[in-house]
């Protein structure tokens, strides 16, 4: 019996797909494009791109065909909810922009609030922007928890 291994992650309208190889990813891609042809929706090309992990990261592959025989390209880094994914031997993502907004909420809000709010006011407005902030990037990391990727990858 031949298995193959292939997920698909929805958030919304954010899709992301994981398939140990080339060809797979070719083949749920194809699934992918079709279904969403059945909903009269399309992907963007412009904002879909293509990235490898493990071993072989840095080889060059094929390039991945859409429908309208548009070409998705292979990137280095990709963004996928706010977080990005980088391309190495082993899962790794980084989240420096994550980190970029939060220290820009809570500069956007004492820039708001500045010296005119009292103290109870400026740390209440700034507790709940900077929770807000966290949460997301924790549930992020949940979504795309490294053990996840690699359980996935680990069956090759």
């Amino acid at each position: 019996m031949n298995m193959a291994c292939m997920s698909i992650f929805l958030y919304a309208d954010d899709i992301l797909l994981v398939a140990l190889s080339v060809c797979s990813l070719q083949r749920i891609l194809s699934l992918c494009e079709a279904e969403l042809e059945l909903l009269d929706m399309r992907l963007n090309t412009k904002k879909s791109s293509c990235i490898r992990f493990g071993p072989r990261f840095n080889v060059k592959c094929n390039s991945i065909s859409m429908i309208d025989e548009c070409k998705l390209s292979w990137s280095d880094c990709v963004r996928y909810l706010g977080i990005y994914l980088r391309s190495s031997r082993t899962f790794a993502c980084f989240f420096s922009h994550a980190k970029q907004s939060m220290y820009r909420a809570f500069n956007a809000v004492f820039g708001k609030a500045g010296r005119t709010a009292s103290p109870d006011v400026q740390l209440s407005l700034n507790l709940l922007k900077l929770s807000v902030c966290q949460l997301y990037v924790t549930a992020l990391r949940y979504v795309l928890s490294i053990n996840l990727i690699l359980d996935l990858f680990s069956m090759l």
